[in-house]
């Protein structure tokens, strides 16, 4: 049985099975030979030319290449001297010296393109700005936005897009020259190399990528970035800095879209950004910034002068969501700023704790702090304060023939308002000064700004808050003040101590009597003072006290005394002026010491008294 079966089922000879396998192999060797061939030699002048011709045609330039290599079987190629030429047909828009593209395996499997690894070499951009709004590859965007709308109108769907997946990118010692002819300037953005993890439109991960960098020359200021990207098993999570140092804003400044009314002198700009990125499976990607941003060594003047300049104003942010329009700024500070020709100085101002939303106009603000200060104001002969002139009038501007502008809402009825809440504000050591040409004689104040406390301060009706102020006046006057305040409609409720307020120079600014002069005399008050508005009139009220002390007069047409007193106190006064009632006083007590008056009667007949021109008949 044996025997029978062993001849039913014959092996085949050692030298058959060799035969077959040989052919096989043949068939292998001549299979990959045939797919080297026609991948490594005949697909690259084909795809060179194919690449020249269609880019070509949709850029509408010349596009020439001088070398085009392919290894079919590490899957690499390399592309030698790119270029797109200018619409002359001879000078380089677009070129770069190498390409270097190595990919996967799984484009195979994915029947998309995945590279792994892609590195550019001598990149070089030349852009020419040769009218306010038109460049040279203007050209260029005007024929691929009519190859879209093109392809709208055909009826071709977002899903038609092409699938990819481009990782490890990096771009090595590129170039960008911009010939700016308008402005007859040139900026150039060398020794630029980029690193970028992944551009992908596939759930491709690898276990390792390139870490994202970016480092450059702008017009000779360094800029660099660095990162690094963490990838998991669901997710993509990238980390890089941004770091900017002595960055010259002003060759920048040209290319605001509108006219700025003032003229930037200097301005540095340095910068300290941290940027992570996450990108979950099935979820929206993530964005947070943060780090810190400065202006330094900034001037700025208009036409007639000076305008204002700072040393630093620097803000450092703890985080900034773009996606949710939020941010939560540590802090911004602002040093040895100073405006109008330095007739307002700020030393130092910080503001802390602010929290925004953009999507709400929320602004949440802890606190705010400046000390140490200085402003000088001027009142011009016809009332104007002095103030530098920002925008001018422009004869046929909207506003200037719009003989009735519509004034702006109110409150909380404008459209788009801000929310803003403050928590505390404080001004410490000012010192202000108005020299007041309006009045004759010419005025001088002088206010010391010794404490300003503002709490819970709020634009939700307007503005509403919380004051309690110390203020100097003159010489030796005090001013000592606790409010509640609201501007819309306006509600204040204040206590007040004032204490020997100088009344000689707030003499010119009560014209009636023009032949009394005030050599001295100063007022005290304490007590609660109420101002509520009532449509266009003011409702206003006083319960308390008050004092003139050391009051002397003088009759400048005869060159006497015309009334003194050491002090007149009253206490217990209940004062009211309604604006739709007649006015009500009522003084609980009246002290007088030591009070003098001067009554001549003239050889005319007539009293002294009947010479202070400007007196009413009462």
């Amino acid at each position: 049985m044996a025997t029978a079966a062993d001849t039913s089922n014959p092996s085949p000879p050692p030298a058959h099975r060799r035969s077959r396998l040989a052919r096989i192999a043949i068939w292998i060797v001549a299979a990959v030979a045939i797919y080297g061939l026609l991948v490594g030699v005949a697909l690259p002048p084909l795809a060179k030319k194919l690449i020249a011709d269609k880019m070509g045609e949709k850029l509408g330039r010349t596009v020439a290449m001088d070398r085009l290599a392919v290894n079919p079987f590490n899957l690499t190629a390399h592309a030698k001297n790119f270029r797109v030429l200018e619409a002359d047909g001879r000078t380089p828009f677009v070129s770069f010296d190498l390409l270097d593209v190595d990919a996967s395996v799984a484009s195979l499997y994915r029947f998309a393109p995945v590279v792994d690894n892609l590195t550019l070499t001598g990149l070089k951009v030349n852009v020419v700005r040769d009218a306010e709004t038109h460049f040279n590859f203007s050209d260029i965007l005007a024929r691929l936005a009519q190859a879209a709308e093109k392809k709208r109108k055909e009826g071709a769907r977002d899903d038609d897009e092409a699938r990819f997946s481009v990782s490890n990118i990096r771009i090595v010692g590129a170039r960008v020259d911009l010939d700016d002819r308008p402005k007859s300037a040139k900026h150039q953005l060398t020794e630029m190399d980029i690193a970028i993890p992944f551009i992908s439109n596939l759930p491709t991960h690898l276990k390792e990528y390139v870490q994202p960098a970016f480092s450059a020359k702008v017009n000779g200021s360094p800029l660099r970035l660095a990162g690094e990207t963490l990838p998991f098993e669901n997710s993509l999570r990238t980390h890089f800095t941004l770091a900017l140092e002595a960055v010259d804003l002003r060759r920048y400044l040209e290319y605001v879209p509108v006219a700025l009314p003032f003229q930037v002198e200097g301005a540095m700009l340095d910068a300290n950004i941290s940027v992570r990125f996450t990108q979950a499976a099935g979820k929206q990607p993530t964005v947070d910034v943060a780090g810190t941003a400065a202006l330094h060594d900034v001037s700025m003047r208009t036409a007639d002068g000076p305008l204002a300049k700072f040393a630093r104003l620097e803000a450092d942010v703890g985080s900034f969501d773009p996606m949710n329009g939020k941010a939560d700024i540590k802090s911004v500070t602002l040093r040895d700023a100073s405006a109008m020709g330095d007739e307002a100085r700020v030393p130092l101002l910080t503001v802390n704790g602010i929290a925004l939303d953009l999507k709400k106009k929320q602004a949440r603000i802890a606190a705010v702090a400046t000390q140490d200060g200085a402003v000088s104001l001027k009142r011009n002969r016809d009332g104007s304060i002095e103030l530098p002139k920002l925008v001018p009038v422009v004869a046929d501007s909207p506003a200037a023939n719009d003989p009735q502008p519509s004034p702006p809402p109110k409150g909380r009825e404008q459209e788009g308002a801000w929310d803003v809440i403050v928590a505390k504000a404080t001004v410490t050591g000012y010192k202000i000064t108005v020299a007041d040409a309006a009045v004759k004689p010419a005025a001088v104040h002088r206010v010391a700004i010794e404490s300003l406390v503002l709490e819970d301060l709020s634009t939700r009706s307007m503005l509403s808050g919380n004051a309690n102020a110390r203020i100097g006046y003159g010489k030796s006057g005090t001013l000592e003040l606790a409010s509640v305040f609201t501007l819309e409609p306006l509600v204040v409720n204040a206590t007040l101590d004032a204490r020997r307020i100088d009344l000689v120079p707030l003499r010119p600014y009560v014209p009636e009597f023009n032949t009394v002069a005030l050599n001295s005399g100063n007022a005290s008050a304490k007590g609660k003072v109420t101002l509520r508005r009532a449509g266009e009139a003011m409702h206003v009220s006083y319960r308390g006290a008050a004092e003139i002390a050391n009051l002397v007069t003088v009759d400048t047409v005869g060159k006497e005394d015309l009334l003194n007193w050491k002090s007149v106190r009253t206490s217990g006064i209940d004062f009211d002026m309604p604006p739709n009632a007649p006015l009500s006083l009522a003084v609980a007590e009246i002290v007088v010491d030591r009070i003098y008056s001067r009554v001549i009667v003239r050889p005319d007949g007539k009293l002294n008294l009947q010479q202070l021109k400007g007196a009413t008949p009462e």
